[in-house]
């Protein structure tokens, strides 16, 4: 197995002329499209709520939180909202199929992701992330998360923690992770 893997140094001047600009760069918010499966809430407004929730959990200097009709056709999410027989391997496969369409329009540091909900039915609740931007929150009414309102809080922690992370670049900083 993979112990060490042995790298070139990173360049220190670079990174240190980087380092600085990025403590005054105003970066751009991250755009979050929200769409909902047919059954996925109660009512149209619930959806509404789940994304006013989401929108105030994640800040306004954090994202731009939107209600979306769908998402969009460069994301297979079909097999992500099926009830039978679902398979998280599939939902992100169909996903990652429009990576390169997805990415096509605003570049390889575009910042706009695309959120769909779906009924989980009987299965465990799930946040699927792709690597396409796109992710999948299969979720029902049921347990601690049983209200719109409950679960776009906790989508909200999961979402910092991985889409919103802000990391700082150093030396150490690693630019590809396995």
């Amino acid at each position: 197995h993979l112990q060490r893997v042995h790298r070139a140094p990173l360049p220190r001047d670079e990174l240190g002329a980087i380092t600085a600009l990025n403590e005054s760069i105003p970066w751009p918010k991250a755009k979050i499209r929200v769409s909902a499966a047919p059954g996925a809430f109660p009512s149209e407004s619930a959806h509404a709520d789940f994304v006013d929730v989401l929108r105030g959990a994640l800040g306004s200097d954090l994202a731009e939180v939107s209600v979306a009709r769908g998402p969009p056709a460069s994301l297979d999410m079909s097999p992500c909202v099926t009830s039978d027989g679902f398979s998280a391997e599939e939902c992100l496969k169909g996903m990652g199929q429009g990576a390169g369409e997805q990415d096509a329009g605003g570049g390889p540091l575009q910042d706009e992701y695309d959120l769909l909900v779906a009924p989980a039915g009987e299965a465990c609740p799930a946040l699927l992330l792709s690597a396409a931007r796109g992710a999948v929150l299969r979720w029902r009414l049921a347990g601690d998360l049983s209200t719109p309102q409950a679960l776009a809080k906790a989508v909200a922690g999961r979402l910092m923690e991985t889409w919103l992370r802000r990391i700082r670049l150093v030396e150490e900083t690693p630019l590809f992770e396995v």
